[in-house]
């Protein structure tokens, strides 16, 4: 074993490693002893986010079930970022993963690791994008996976993870209460131990092994863009994502391959904030709400990965953004129609919060900033008839000339 988790207070072994919490009731840490001093050797001719394998917790004796996850295109923006006056606004493609999100990242990591363990079956409680990203490396590793899909969640990823061959329950009441998730959970944990199948867990805060996979966004932002972006735009949840990028940075800090670290800015609907609750507040966690919005994948009532999110909100110098269901639509309409990125409404997140927060001068104008578009705009088509008219002419071919001449476009 390459890689050690320990308590980040104690310092003692937590065990077992896949828990994320010490007993001593504090987070747990992944480290990894032989490339703590000096930087590790990636992969030169391997472009996907298993170059970096050296930091990550899969040994060389582990067959990787991969279908090229990562790597995924960093492009500059044409016309949202000049227009706010921003000095360069960038895009970190996740939407161009395997299944259409950055999940894919992680379930690579676990599945491999579900494989070399010889896991015959798994669970995992979603609202899209994660159950979409198991069944596809379930399926390719021969792993059955059972998903509990909330109710509220878009169906088109439903109908994803039914093409990948999951077993799909859809699950009902979560939103009457707060404690009826954990009881969704807890019920999951009981069917797990008694199959001895494992939990597919997506927040460090029950699993810091796989989460080590969404540090290799941060590596790939700067490597592809050769400097450090002044400002990081990222859509939480249950911010996993948000802590594990910051990560990164750090850990390219410490190997001197950057002598700074971007300000972290993660951003959730105005509706459904609990980072934003906690940093006000000035509470070490994130702080229970009451989540009332339409951006799938982004309403979370709680964060488990608070407590890490705003540790790199304050250590970095950064600020907790939010922006309203409507800004959110309608930046994902202007990505399409001027950047020619199609993104799920989650994915619009970062970039309706730093046009906001320029405007409202609460980054300057001429910074760089970087946000990271999470999923496909495939993957929520309902919300594509609400926001665009996608109604379109119909002639026959022999009157196409015709209907072409006699649209305003062409005058």
């Amino acid at each position: 074993m390459h890689y050690k988790v320990t308590c980040e207070v104690c310092n003692k072994p937590c065990l077992p490693p896949m828990s994320g919490i010490c007993n001593c009731g504090q987070r747990a840490k992944v480290i990894y002893p032989q490339v703590m001093d000096s930087p590790p050797l990636f992969l030169s001719g391997e472009n996907s986010m298993w170059r970096y394998r050296a930091t990550l917790p899969l040994g060389t004796d582990v067959d990787l079930v991969t279908m090229g996850e990562g790597g995924t295109p960093l492009v500059s923006s044409e016309s949202l970022g000049p227009a706010a006056g921003l000095g360069e606004l960038y895009f970190k493609l996740e939407s161009c993963n395997p299944t259409g999100s950055f999940k894919d990242r992680i379930a690579s990591l676990m599945v491999s690791q579900f494989q070399h363990e010889g896991v015959t079956g798994c669970i995992a409680v979603t609202t899209g994008n994660a159950g979409s990203a198991m069944a596809a490396y379930c399926a390719r590793a021969g792993i059955k996976l059972v998903v509990g899909y909330l109710a509220t969640a878009p169906p088109a990823k439903r109908m994803q993870m039914h093409a990948y061959g999951a077993t799909v329950i859809e699950v009902s009441g979560i939103e009457e209460a707060p404690e009826n998730l954990e009881r969704l959970f807890d019920g999951c944990l009981e069917l797990c131990q008694r199959r001895s199948w494992p939990m597919c867990w997506m927040a460090h805060r029950y699993n810091p092994l796989t989460v080590e996979a969404y540090k290799t966004v941060a590596y790939e932002l700067i490597d592809d863009l050769g400097l450090v972006p002044d400002y990081i735009y990222v859509p939480c949840a249950n911010a996993a994502l948000f802590s594990a990028i910051y990560k990164g940075f750090l850990e390219y800090r410490d190997w001197g391959r950057i002598d700074r670290v971007p300000r972290m800015v993660p951003v959730q609907p105005a509706n459904a904030a609990p980072l934003l609750a906690g940093y006000e507040q000035g509470a070490e966690d994130a702080v229970r709400v009451t989540a009332r919005t339409c951006v799938s994948g982004a309403g979370n009532a709680y964060a488990p990965d608070g407590v890490l999110a705003l540790r790199a909100v304050r250590e970095s110098g950064g600020h907790c953004a939010v922006v309203t269901d409507e800004q959110t639509l309608d930046t994902e309409v202007q990505l399409g129609k001027q950047e020619g990125i199609f993104s799920e409404p989650a994915g619009a997140l970062p970039v309706a919060a730093v046009l906001c927060d320029v405007q409202a001068g609460r980054i300057p104008a001429g910074s760089t900033a970087a946000c990271v578009i999470t999923g496909s705009g495939f993957k929520e088509p309902k919300v594509v008839d609400q926001m665009f008219d996608t109604r379109c002419h119909s002639v026959r071919y022999d009157h196409f000339k015709q209907a072409v001449e006699s649209l305003e476009l062409m005058s």
